[in-house]
């Protein structure tokens, strides 16, 4: 016995598999012992259904071309098919230069977060003395139904403001702790990216013409 010969049924005839596992034309790889195509069969998922066909002593030589891919000895692992076509589309998608844009926008803003930090205080601060000046109204004033519903509306739009700014400050605060100089080296990677000058190590006269 040659060995054995590894084929699944495409259309109702055999498709013998080459070394690589794909499905040729040609007489396909013969691996010589046949735990060796057992042991691919039951590793290669690629195909429904595998089955070993035996390859008696005196038939004559594949053509060469069938054995220009390198082939699995029975004690090594044999080459696995390639991956499913989903995840080749997965492999091939490009990231998206908006991605890098928003990165780029947020290290450009490094040194713009003092600024904000100041603008929100000021916000807070407004509330604050918005909310002191209805206090100190509702205990020196007697109010009607009409300016009672017209102070708990704007006490309570107030109140809704004085909390998104807060949460705001909270949030500008923690992200500048945590990624401070993070965003510092950032910006410089930018700079120096957009900024890069190759300089020739011995081909002076090249760079020049």
């Amino acid at each position: 016995m040659k060995g054995y010969r590894i084929y699944a049924m495409v259309e109702g005839n055999k498709a013998y598999l080459d070394a690589t596992l794909k499905i040729t034309d040609g007489p396909g790889y013969i691996w010589k012992k046949q735990v060796a195509a057992e042991n691919v069969i039951a590793k290669c998922t690629k195909y429904e259904s595998l089955a070993i066909e035996p390859v008696p002593d005196d038939e004559t030589k594949p053509a060469q071309a069938e054995l220009s891919a390198p082939a699995p000895t029975d004690t090594e692992e044999p080459i696995q098919p390639e991956e499913p076509a989903e995840n080749e589309e997965t492999k091939s998608e490009e990231i998206p230069e908006e991605f890098f844009e928003s990165i780029r926008i947020i290290a450009e803003s490094a040194n713009q977060l003092d600024g904000y930090i100041d603008l929100l205080v000021s916000q807070l601060s407004h509330d604050d003395l918005a909310i002191t000046d209805m206090m100190h109204y509702i205990e020196f004033h007697t109010m009607n139904a009409a300016t009672t519903m017209h102070l708990a509306k704007l006490l309570k739009e107030t109140l809704k403001h004085r909390r998104e700014v807060k949460n705001k400050i909270q949030i500008i605060q923690d992200f500048r702790r945590s990624t401070n100089n993070s965003l510092k080296q950032l910006k410089n990677t930018f700079h120096q990216i957009e900024t890069r000058v190759y300089t020739p190590r011995v081909l002076d006269g090249l760079f020049t013409e």
